[in-house]
């Protein structure tokens, strides 16, 4: 089973830390059950929330009387304050008239508040499963929002295309971890030693999917043409049926005009390089098998071809900068070359 979901729950009341624990160890939300952290003063779980590396919540459940009157409302404060917004918060308070409902939802920005009263096991379940929800589309927000932040990082300051893989390995190890499922990504399978990305728990093909498995699969798929804009089945280019095939073709060409043209042809003619052939790579999911239909596959879909398109217009833009560089990387003499060959006539606009 997947990593469980993580809950906090912050209360002065051995009571409260029993009856949730009793109402959630036994429950599961998409096939994850829930891990349990007590705390018994807001003051306790905001020092071991100051390393959130080691201690990252996707619920946190909050009283509001503990130490003070208004403990509850102050750590929910901070975690706005200094925790990722994903982490969603429910308060729970046996006292109403300290926290009114209208305005703690309004300034602390809580999820639900809850009654002490009035909770139940279906409803305290139902309330967080809608916070999971709620953390997990927050999540998927963030990380191809942080995504997008550094592809528009790399345009700038990466130097060549071999260093943009770098950028995307936060997304993937998400969106892994998001959906319970591992990707074998390759973006240029002639190149795959630079440019390969192998989840380091991928088991599930009987034995690890390394790069070589994932490069003849994928080079099956762009043999058999299979389309760059859909997701196939992984028994089409031999893999297993639960596992995903999403090949890429990635070109960096430009328009030629003119002198560029010219140094353009005589580039490939020195060089043997061909600067508007394709690119070719994709992504191999490795999914259980009960995630291969219904709302979770939909969802793992849609990210993955949100995650697919940005990476193929980062890297066909850094492509087409690669070549330019290459192009400008052209000295004098050979100038001068092509405009002797010519007669002089290689300015722009003019035919080769």
């Amino acid at each position: 089973m997947a990593e469980p979901w993580k809950v906090l729950v912050v209360d002065d009341e051995e009571d409260i830390h029993r009856i949730t624990n009793l109402v959630l160890k036994r429950s599961v939300w998409r096939e994850r059950s829930f891990s349990l952290t007590s705390c018994y003063t807001a003051k306790e779980a905001q020092a071991m929330l100051q390393n959130y590396d080691e201690h990252q919540f996707h619920v946190a459940l909050v009283d509001v009387v503990m130490e003070s009157d208004h403990a509850g409302l102050e750590l929910c404060k901070w975690i706005r304050a200094n925790l990722p917004r994903t982490l969603r918060i429910v308060l729970r308070t046996g006292q109403a008239g300290i926290a009114p409902e209208e305005k703690v939802l309004n300034d602390y920005d809580i999820d639900f508040y809850l009654s002490k009263e009035e909770v139940n096991e279906r409803l305290l379940y139902s309330v967080i499963r809608s916070c999971l929800r709620s953390a997990q589309d927050i999540g998927t927000l963030v990380a191809l929002g942080g995504q997008l932040r550094s592809l528009t990082t790399a345009l700038r300051d990466v130097a060549s295309v071999d260093e943009l893989l770098g950028v995307m390995r936060n997304t993937l190890q998400f969106l892994e971890h998001k959906h319970g499922v591992r990707f074998a990504f390759v973006s240029d399978i002639n190149r795959p030693a630079k440019n390969a990305y192998i989840s380091v728990t991928l088991r599930s093909m009987g034995s690890p999917l390394d790069a070589q498995r994932a490069l003849d699969a994928l080079g099956k798929a762009h043999e058999q043409k299979l389309s760059v804009d859909s997701v196939h089945a992984g028994n089409l280019v031999g893999l297993q049926p639960t596992q995903l095939v999403l090949p890429t073709r990635v070109t960096g060409s430009h328009a030629e005009r003119g002198i560029w043209a010219r140094l353009t042809t005589w580039f490939r003619a020195r060089e043997k390089y061909d600067m508007s052939s394709a690119v070719l790579g994709g992504l191999i999911v490795d999914m259980p098998a009960d995630k291969i239909a219904g709302r979770q596959y939909d969802d793992l879909v849609h990210d993955l071809r949100l995650f697919m398109e940005n990476w193929q217009l980062v890297y066909g833009i850094l492509l087409a900068q690669e070549n330019i560089a290459r192009l400008r990387s052209l000295d004098a003499e050979a100038f001068w070359q092509i405009q002797q060959r010519d007669g002089g006539r290689g300015e722009v606009g003019s035919n080769p």
